[in-house]
């Protein structure tokens, strides 16, 4: 589940992306919150670009149909300001909906170096 979401990221796949967000799926970071269809519109319109992602000391708790994962994502890309590296402590919550894992919540918490 989660190492899904990790390669779809790194290669920017808008259909994975897509399908393993659940349409609902809201993320919380530092700079506010954004739902799926405003990272869909950003991620398809090209304006942000994921050039590799990966992730450290990934955990997965898994409650019935519902699961934590948390791990230290790196995100590389490019956006309208350039390129940049996102270091971050992440926590993700999915459910399985119609069979398939979907996150629907995540968090960022940004790692200064």
């Amino acid at each position: 589940m989660s190492g899904e979401l990790i390669e779809a990221f790194g290669r920017t796949d808008v259909a994975a992306l897509d399908s393993l967000l659940a349409d609902d799926f809201i993320i919380t970071q530092s700079s506010g919150l954004t739902g799926k269809a405003q990272l869909m519109d950003a991620w398809k319109s090209g304006r942000v670009k994921y050039t590799s992602a990966s992730d450290l000391e990934r955990s997965v708790r898994v409650y019935g149909d519902a699961a934590v994962t948390t791990s230290i994502l790196t995100l590389k890309g490019q956006n309208p300001s350039g390129d940049f590296t996102i270091l971050a402590r992440y926590t993700g919550v999915w459910v399985k909906q119609e069979g398939q894992w979907r996150i629907v919540a995540a968090q960022f918490t940004n790692i200064t170096q």
